[in-house]
């Protein structure tokens, strides 16, 4: 039976990966504790995200009286969401890959691939990181808030830029690591 079961799978090719590569890894020691936090954060919002909805349907279709700020904490969450999930897709490498030319690539080509995406990648999120930093601060010393609730804009900035600068330094460990596997 395992050698029917053998003959059923696909054989790997030299230069084949998924494209999901790093949804079943798991990150240990102080990464791993980041990306416990990261995605209970983005877990937590996207409940409370459920919840906002549904009573704003509920409010709107049942008793003919929409929830006012719903839309404005709406877009909160969904913010939280994605800015918390970012830095653990990028440490586990589970961005969506289109590896159209790459999977061709063996050997030292393929680890000098690896490493000049993930290169740029760290340079354009610690370029996002640096202006998110700066517009947080300008959001701060003008003291923008929101409409309906009067929350602090600036918080959500200063979250958004930590988290492109938490994804720039997990790029630059994968980029370190394809130096280290084409040695």
């Amino acid at each position: 039976m395992q050698s029917l079961a053998r003959e059923k799978r696909k054989p790997e090719t030299a230069g084949s990966q998924p494209a999901v590569s790093g949804s079943h890894k798991q990150s240990t020691g102080e990464a791993g504790a980041l990306a416990a936090i990261c995605g209970t954060i983005s877990v937590a919002a996207l409940f409370l995200l459920c919840g906002v909805m549904t009573a704003d349907v509920v409010a709107r279709y049942f008793f003919i009286r929409p929830i006012s700020w719903s839309g404005e904490v709406v877009k909160f969450l969904m913010s939280i969401i994605f800015f918390a999930a970012l830095p653990i897709a990028s440490w586990r490498n589970d961005h969506i890959v289109v590896d159209i030319v790459s999977r061709r690539f063996v050997g030292k080509l393929k680890s000098a691939s690896a490493f000049l995406v993930n290169l740029v990648s760290a340079a354009l999120m610690a370029l996002f990181a640096w202006y998110g930093f700066d517009f947080a601060a300008r959001l701060m010393k003008y003291g923008d808030r929101t409409f309906s609730l009067g929350l602090p804009l600036h918080y959500a900035a200063w979250a958004a830029a930590a988290a492109f600068a938490i994804a720039a330094m997990a790029f630059l460990v994968h980029a370190w690591a394809a130096i280290r596997r084409g040695r």
